[in-house]
């Protein structure tokens, strides 16, 4: 994901904005796991041969990694934890915010709200 988020960053000038609310800094939930092929007990970092023609499709012996973790095929590479993978998907730190409680998050949501009626971010389309 941060990948993609880095490319639509350079390339097409998007800006993001990510919003942690009630992260985890612990436990399997205090890391990123990523998606893999297989089950939670088996896990695959590639498709095997008879799933080749279904990577695309992700009903077809894709899993999440939740409940996989600390297994190496759940694990994101390199490691991050959830606020370092939103920190890096935001456009810059600035655009990170966290919140703990729902009036935070309330608040954060009033914070782009404001950026976007000033000018200095807009809305867009998927499709333009």
């Amino acid at each position: 994901m941060v990948d993609i988020a880095n490319q639509a960053k350079n390339n097409q000038h998007y800006i993001f904005y990510t919003i942690g609310y009630g992260i985890q800094t612990s436990g399997k939930e205090g890391f990123c796991e990523r998606g893999h092929w297989g089950t939670n007990s088996a896990p695959l970092t590639a498709p095997a041969a008879a799933d080749q023609g279904t990577t695309g499709d992700w009903s077809k012996n894709h899993a999440q990694g939740s409940d996989c973790w600390p297994k190496p095929a759940c694990t994101e590479s390199p490691g991050m934890t959830p606020t370092q993978a939103l920190t890096a998907i935001a456009s810059d730190p600035n655009k990170f915010k966290q919140a703990a409680t729902p009036q935070q998050l309330q608040d954060v949501f009033g914070q782009i709200a404001a950026d976007i009626e000033s000018g200095t971010s807009r809305l867009a389309n998927p499709a333009s």
